[in-house]
């Protein structure tokens, strides 16, 4: 009986191993969606910050070239 319990008790140990390789596992996940949203957020606030610099200058290109005698 004894032996069973030791059986019972190394299983239950290995699988609280594996859930806690899980939790620690699923934290990290969340922390580097975290980490993607913010690298997201931050590419689309430089692409922002890129259009309005670049207006002015795209609205001269498409201005005809007016050739003065």
């Amino acid at each position: 009986m004894n032996q069973q319990l030791q059986v019972f008790h190394d299983n239950a140990e290995e699988e609280l191993n594996a859930l806690q390789s899980i939790a620690q596992t699923m934290g990290n996940i969340d922390t580097r969606i975290q980490q993607l949203h913010q690298g997201l957020q931050i590419a689309q606030e430089q692409m922002a910050r890129l259009d309005r610099h670049s207006a002015p200058l795209l609205h001269l290109l498409r201005e005809p070239v007016s050739t003065a005698p």
